[in-house]
């Protein structure tokens, strides 16, 4: 497989030049890195420059175009079979790509990958043996939720994939318009990770791949969820689902977007298991052979709820 690297900066001076490094001195060796500048002001050109780098090209622009949109330059210009996208300021593990290729070799019915992370500060140290799951909310229940094709539902709660953490394949259905499905909040690894589990095409690799730098000048980045996990807010859920109703999103996600706003608006209500069987039609459109599953666990969500109020 050949591997190309999407690598977009932006007046990243302090740290492009370690993270080149490490994706230089990988087990399985990259066959081409694309650089897309942003119109850096700093140093971060020349560095680059002077780096001595293997098949890499450099591309500037004018006028600067945003995280999302400039991923989405850089991925059009890879010619890889395998294509990982990389921030300016983390750093890879040795054997990230080794391991990313088994993953993809191992299973061919995936098109996007994303892994997980240890999170390090500014010079490098590990901040509290936290992980970029942890601050996801990937835990080890959202992960059970994830493998029972139950993902799209935990990811209209929130994203649980990062965007430095990512490979996808060539042949990704939307890999040269996953910009079209971004939005002030679905930035591109939000909008590649949702219209991905459309087809079940998401996969994971729970060991951290990377050193996810958390750091003050950080353009995007999870360094406000390292105390509040993502995993445990749902405030997001339904603004999150009206983008998507209200977008040329596939229709499996906006069903499911759709189901999951009407649960969370009404599960805690005193009518919803009149609701839960009225609806039950709903449920099995949306989930199939989950649809009883669901609808129980949705009761037993709202008895447990009920349970808890009488008890005060």
């Amino acid at each position: 497989m050949k591997v190309s690297v999407a690598l977009c900066t932006y007046n990243g001076e302090a740290y492009i030049e370690e993270q080149l490094t490490s994706i230089l001195h990988q087990t399985h060796a990259v066959d081409e890195i694309v650089i897309c500048d942003d119109g850096s002001t700093d140093n971060t050109l020349k560095i680059i420059s002077s780096l001595e780098l293997p098949n890499a090209t450099i591309h500037t622009t004018e006028s600067q175009l945003g995280a999302s949109a400039n991923f989405q330059k850089a991925v059009n210009l890879c010619h890889g079979d395998i294509i990982f996208l990389s921030d300016q300021d983390d750093v890879w593990h040795p054997d990230k790509v080794e391991h990313t290729i088994a993953y993809f070799t191992n299973h061919p019915d995936k098109q996007v990958l994303f892994s997980n992370g240890r999170l390090v500060d500014d010079t490098g140290n590990s901040i509290e043996d936290k992980t970029l799951f942890y601050c996801v909310g990937m835990n080890k229940k959202a992960r059970k939720m994830f493998d029972n094709d139950m993902g799209l539902d935990l990811f209209i709660a929130g994203n649980r994939a990062t965007g430095a953490s990512m490979a996808l394949r060539n042949t990704f259905p939307y890999l040269h318009s996953f910009i079209d499905y971004c939005h002030e909040y679905i930035i591109h690894d939000y909008a590649i990770s949702l219209l991905a589990l459309t087809e079940g095409e998401l996969g994971y690799i729970e060991d951290p791949l990377i050193d996810y730098r958390i750091h003050p000048t950080q353009q995007i980045g999870m360094g406000s969820y390292i105390d509040s996990p993502l995993g445990i807010h749902t405030r997001h859920i339904v603004p999150t689902a009206t983008i998507i109703k209200h977008h040329a999103y596939p229709q499996e996600l906006v069903h499911r977007a759709r189901m999951v706003a009407w649960r969370e608006q009404n599960l805690h209500r005193w009518f919803a298991p009149l609701s839960i069987f009225l609806n039950i039609s709903d449920y099995i459109k949306t989930y199939h052979h989950h649809a009883l599953g669901t609808a129980l666990g949705d009761f037993n969500q709202w008895f447990s709820s009920r349970c808890r109020l009488s008890r005060r």
